[in-house]
């Protein structure tokens, strides 16, 4: 297993993956473009087929099918790919609109959680991070990993539980790395 690669990249996806980017090796590269082999992946939520019934254009982020946008014509269903604005524009403007004007709804399955807990659990979390560990009741808390140089390694969002147990939340792509 490759520091950036879970489980979930079997032999077979790999292999798929593999023929895939060897067919395109001379194709011209536009930007968004989430390749199609070994897709669907196992890494789906309970939510993938709900999402797919409401049009929801998938992309790969660490193993996990995430929706990207949702189509709502035969026009939006699959990236076309562009260097300006591609056929996810609209649909991605309708979604942040709605969401500044009204509510939205996000489906956080796919990313990495922790739990930090134990006496020394605070005095571990307020020496990794950078902010100030939140108190218990309080607001949740973005926190980052830095190095004694200052360089950010890592982001967390971090909640007290109680005063010795902490959940974390960081990105699907991170699990492995902030593990490390």
């Amino acid at each position: 297993m490759v520091g950036r690669y879970g489980a979930w990249a079997t032999p077979a996806f790999t292999a798929a993956k593999a023929r895939e980017s060897y067919g395109d090796n001379n194709s011209i590269s536009h930007p968004i473009v989430d390749k199609q082999a070994a897709r669907p992946t196992s890494r789906v939520t309970s939510l993938y087929q709900t999402l797919a019934q409401h049009g929801a254009q998938f992309g790969l982020h660490s193993g996990w099918e995430v929706p990207h946008w949702f189509a709502t014509s035969d026009a939006e269903i699959g990236h076309e790919p562009s260097y300006f604005r591609s056929n996810s524009f609209g649909p991605t403007k309708r979604e942040c609109d709605a969401v500044m004007e009204r509510v939205g709804l996000t489906d956080l399955s796919s990313f990495a959680t922790f739990q930090v807990h134990g006496p020394s659990a605070r005095a571990f979390l307020e020496l990794m991070c950078a902010n100030s560990v939140p108190k218990v009741g309080a607001s949740i808390r973005i926190c980052h990993l830095c190095t004694p140089h200052g360089k950010v390694l890592g982001e967390l969002t971090v909640s007290a539980l109680t005063d010795e147990s902490f959940y974390v939340v960081t990105g699907a792509g991170s699990e492995l790395h902030d593990l490390r």
